[in-house]
């Protein structure tokens, strides 16, 4: 049998490329690496295409309609590992995939949509996908960690969607802005609802947007002075407060730890969390395993929008030799052994009441990291991945 060709698409802002090529090497495959980012990197791409020859292209880490454009006009299959929950599901419509598309989402129920779209897909979990750590089992530095964002930055589309509409009410038709705060006033009793859910990992936002949403519908369209209107779909307005939810979500359980090392963006900075020791920004690929391996504990909050998933962050502290609590979900367990590769908690007071069991148990503490690690060397890195990736790649040509 012929060694399958894989073309790597390049994106600037990651840096493991050269690790997940040497796994697609390692377990079988042909392959070449091109940037295929902007306007520009098109030619150069198109060239290795004719050089290289390859069965597939394989874009990471997420959907690239151009990369997708390319492939359907060489009759190319394109393999997009989509490792980010999506947000906005309107975005994702049958036009914008071609026939040629394989789509491995990190998340099932993003799976079921490309379905329903009659779009191929398949659900294949996340991987370790930062750089080793020397010193695992370290002595720590640091307590309860968390590398991340608390989302209130750019990120945050309800947050710039409240700046945004305010701003450009300023001179408007008192009607118009009577309409804009009733349409605040009204998501924020939907984050208010959502938030109370979110203390026990309950996501029923999709169900206040059926009941709710469309009974209200009148309120989100409307006119300005130009005549224009502006209508919201349901997709639209879970978009904009799915975010929110995150921060609540996040700030509900931060607070209520006697203390935490954060390391990320610099939302962390307005957050207004007292217990917060902010340590700067921290890059993934390069800085984050150290703070894994040096830190007590490591902490993990799924969204509450995304638990058919797992993010990288679980491989990535267990990979660095890191102690880690997450959120108990089913995913989770899935790939993971309770009390024997990490701990889980359901509960601030679950939460809290094993920070002191761990922060007092080190020996168990280290014993159960030691466990975790073995596990995401055996069964979760990109050699795992790329194996996995080969199989479904190669049934595209069959």
């Amino acid at each position: 049998m012929r060694v399958p060709r894989c073309l790597i698409a390049r994106f600037r802002a990651y840096h493991y490329y050269d690790d997940l090529a040497r796994a697609c090497t390692e377990s079988g495959m042909e392959v070449a690496l091109a940037f295929c980012e902007y306007r520009e990197d098109v030619d150069a791409f198109n060239q290795v295409i004719e050089r290289f020859r390859p069965d597939f292209i394989l874009s990471h880490p997420h959907f690239s309609e151009s990369i997708s454009a390319i492939g359907a006009a060489r009759g190319i299959p394109v393999v997009h590992w989509m490792v980010d929950k999506i947000i906005h599901r309107g975005q994702f419509h049958r036009g914008k995939f071609s026939d040629g598309d394989l789509i491995l989402s990190t998340y099932r129920h993003d799976v079921d949509h490309f379905r329903g779209m009659g779009v191929r897909a398949e659900y294949l979990p996340n991987a370790c996908n930062i750089l080793p750590v020397d010193d695992v089992h370290g002595d720590p530095r640091y307590g309860v960690g968390f590398v991340g964002t608390i989302e209130l930055g750019e990120n945050n589309y309800y947050r710039q969607f409240v700046d945004t509409m305010r701003t450009q009410s300023v001179g408007q038709a008192p009607e118009l802005i009577a309409v804009i705060e009733k349409m605040i006033q009204f998501f924020d009793q939907v984050l208010d609802l959502q938030e109370e859910a979110s203390k026990n990992f309950q996501y029923i936002l999709p169900h206040l947007e059926k009941n709710l949403f469309r009974s209200l519908e009148g309120i989100f369209t409307f006119k300005n002075d130009e005549g224009d209107s502006a209508n919201f779909t349901a997709n639209d307005m879970v978009a904009i407060l799915i975010k929110e939810t995150s921060f609540r979500q996040r700030r509900h359980f931060f607070s209520a730890l006697p203390s935490l090392d954060a390391f990320g963006p610099e939302d962390w900075t307005r957050a207004n969390l007292p217990n917060v020791r902010y340590h700067g920004t921290c890059e993934q690929y390069r800085e984050s395993g150290q703070v894994f391996a040096h830190s007590r504990i490591n902490l993990a909050i799924a969204r509450i929008y995304s638990l058919d998933g797992l993010s990288d962050r679980i491989f990535n502290v267990l990979f660095a030799g890191g102690f880690l609590l997450a959120n108990r979900h089913d995913p989770l367990s899935e790939l993971f052994r309770e009390g024997i590769d990490l701990d889980t908690y359901a509960t601030v007071e679950e939460l809290l009441d094993k920070i002191r069991f761990y922060e007092n148990n080190p020996q168990a503490r280290e014993r159960i990291a030691r466990a975790g690690r073995e596990n995401v060397l055996r069964n979760h890195t990109f050699k795992n991945r790329a194996a996995e990736l080969r199989r479904l790649a190669t049934s595209l040509r069959g």
